[in-house]
């Protein structure tokens, strides 16, 4: 399971508001078609004063590999037509893959590297 991971934020001068409505009535409702979709999870980041961050969503879209992965993102933007607020297609983000596998439990101890 390939686990493609989004810290979201709006184009700069966007308020929030604008750009969550924006993102669940719009970008979610074509997003969710991408093909080999698995799983499309999504949190708001708590506002942590301790740890303040330009942030405001973590986004999780869920694939069976690497390759069906790579096909969606080849092919994202023939599902992604509806521009949101600073004239986006994707939002503005930190964007990683990670794989099941390559995770450790930590609490049970360090990995043999």
């Amino acid at each position: 399971m390939i686990k493609w991971l989004w810290l979201m934020r709006y184009p700069e001068g966007v308020p929030v508001e604008e750009g969550e409505k924006w993102y669940f009535e719009v970008h979610t409702q074509e997003a969710k078609n991408f093909p080999d979709l698995k799983k499309y999870l999504t949190w708001k980041v708590l506002d942590v004063p301790e740890r303040p961050t330009n942030f405001v969503r973590v986004t999780e879209l869920w694939y069976d590999s690497l390759e069906s992965w790579r096909h969606t993102y080849a092919v994202r933007h023939q599902y992604l037509k509806t521009p949101g607020p600073g004239g986006v297609l994707d939002p503005p983000a930190e964007v990683v893959c990670i794989d099941e596998k390559s995770g450790y439990d930590l609490m049970r101890g360090i990995p043999k590297l």
